[in-house]
């Protein structure tokens, strides 16, 4: 079963990828904006469901319809993406064909309210008082040896932002270097040695010990 779960979260990476392979600026089209943005909201809600959840072929297509469905609903007023989503499902459909074939793709898995909040008062016990600052732009060997050094960590931690739980997610190391930006977004070690602040200035902020 787990197979099945992998497939659909691959696929879904695996289109992100494409447009960011494709538009590696950043700049994307309106349409290919909608479309990135339906990919994200799509994989963060497969993950919000266990992997026992897809047993079932009946099951599966039904909690894929309410992801549809709650996608199309809660996007931009006025903004159709009806098509664009009957494309996602549609290589969805394919690569769940070829589900053995496909690699196991990192930990990762949406964190609720409680779980942020109980962050938050850990970071704020553990770490605020220990940051440091790294200037990229004026130490770029010295970054980039901490950005791989955090890559290259098998343990999960915390991708969070400080005013909301929306979009927050428990993920494996492995994930860091493919989705690190200049984002406002926190990156926090599980056990609260350290914490980097992704400065969208491009500024970053470290905590603690890396």
């Amino acid at each position: 079963m787990d197979e099945i779960y992998n497939a659909l979260r691959y696929s879904l990476v695996q289109q992100i990828q494409k447009i960011k392979s494709k538009y590696v600026s950043g700049c994307y089209p309106l349409d290919v904006l909608h479309c990135h943005t339906c990919l994200h909201l799509f994989i963060e809600s497969v993950e919000a469901f266990d992997s026992e959840d897809f047993v079932s072929e009946s099951q599966r297509t039904d909690i894929l319809n309410i992801i549809t469905k709650s996608i199309q609903t809660d996007f931009v007023k006025g903004v159709d993406i009806s098509e664009t989503l009957k494309l996602i499902r549609k290589q969805l459909q394919i690569d769940l064909k070829k589900a053995r074939t496909f690699p196991q793709v990192p930990y990762r898995k949406p964190i609720d309210e409680k779980t942020w909040e109980y962050v938050w008062q850990n970071f704020e016990e553990e770490l605020k008082y220990r940051k440091w600052f790294e200037y990229a732009n004026e130490f770029p060997e010295r970054f980039t040896y901490l950005c791989n050094s955090i890559g290259a960590q098998e343990e999960n931690m915390y991708y969070i932002h400080k005013l909301s739980h929306r979009g927050a997610c428990e993920l494996s190391g492995k994930w860091f270097n493919e989705m690190f930006s200049y984002d406002n977004q926190y990156w926090i070690a599980k056990d609260f040695s350290w914490a980097l602040f992704a400065e969208p200035n491009g500024y970053p902020e470290f905590y603690g010990n890396i």
